[in-house]
């Protein structure tokens, strides 16, 4: 079935969905765990799902979740143990000033999705996070400034908005599923090196944060240092959104398939850019 999305532009982009046959097997979400806002711990559901690759909590995702992609996802080998992504140097990101970034969208170029987000002024971006968080049932959130919003599936995939006041976003996507799951991997170091290129304040708000159903936390076995979890890492400048280069970078050099591995059309779907949002409760 092929959807034609037409963004607010001249241009029309055409969004294919297709059905794809996996090797693996995707688990049927259980019942969603209740935080406990007492403790400021997140809930043993969600990690339990990451950590050991069982899908955990429960309500429906969007529609299709195997085949909102631009095309297959590509088979990944190999373990982030041994890849070449684990030097010191790459512990800390390298600061990039907006509209510097090397990979820019060349990853993302012919997605449907990432070119309706493109073309979606950042007001109505928040607008519809905004939206889709109160009908996931997730609180905004406040970090240093910054609104903090959020989706999830129950079954852990994520999307996480941060909109700062002077025009700029950080977006993080997580398909637990994907080969970009570094909290399976349990890998501080690389999970830090994916974020090189994003602005340091940007990274700053999910540095040494508490841990929240959508965002676990990595740990930095000698400093302790923490860092939330991504597949996705993408950041608006003020007038273009951008890939993380490092995670552009990881994924050329490991042959990953972006979109697919770390979710981003699947987890984007709620959003609908590119076309009406629906109403509440018309998904």
């Amino acid at each position: 079935m092929v959807n034609t999305v037409v963004p607010p532009s001249p241009a029309t982009v055409t969004l294919v969905r297709v059905t794809c046959t996996s090797t693996s097997t995707r688990r049927k979400p259980g019942p969603k765990p209740t935080p406990d806002p007492s403790s400021g711990a997140s809930p043993a559901g969600h990690a339990a799902g990451h950590r050991s690759g069982r899908g955990v909590a429960g309500g429906p995702g969007p529609p299709g979740r195997e085949g909102l992609v631009d095309g297959r996802a590509a088979q990944c080998q190999g373990g982030a143990k041994s890849s070449p992504w684990h030097p010191a140097a790459l512990s800390v990101p390298s600061p990039t000033l907006p509209g510097m970034s090397n990979h820019s969208s060349a990853l993302l170029a012919e997605n449907a999705t990432w070119q309706a987000l493109q073309a979606t002024a950042l007001g109505e971006v928040r607008r519809r996070a905004a939206l889709v968080a109160a009908e996931a049932d997730v609180e905004p959130a406040t970090v240093d400034g910054a609104e903090r919003l959020a989706w999830n599936d129950g079954g852990g995939q994520s999307a996480v908005w941060y909109f700062t006041a002077d025009g700029r976003a950080l977006l993080l996507t997580f398909d637990h599923e994907g080969s970009l799951n570094l909290y399976a991997e349990d890998d501080y170091a690389l999970q830090v090196s994916l974020y090189r290129g994003v602005p340091d304040d940007l990274v700053a708000l999910v540095r040494d944060r508490p841990e929240n159903y959508e965002s676990l936390n990595l740990t930095d076995p000698d400093s302790g240092a923490t860092i939330h979890y991504a597949g996705g890492i993408f950041w608006f400048d003020g007038g273009s959104w951008h890939i993380a280069d490092g995670l552009a970078a990881y994924c050329e050099q490991e042959k990953i398939e972006l979109n697919g591995e770390a979710g981003f059309s699947y987890c984007l779907a709620p959003y609908h850019f590119g076309e009406e949002l629906p109403e509440p409760g018309g998904r």
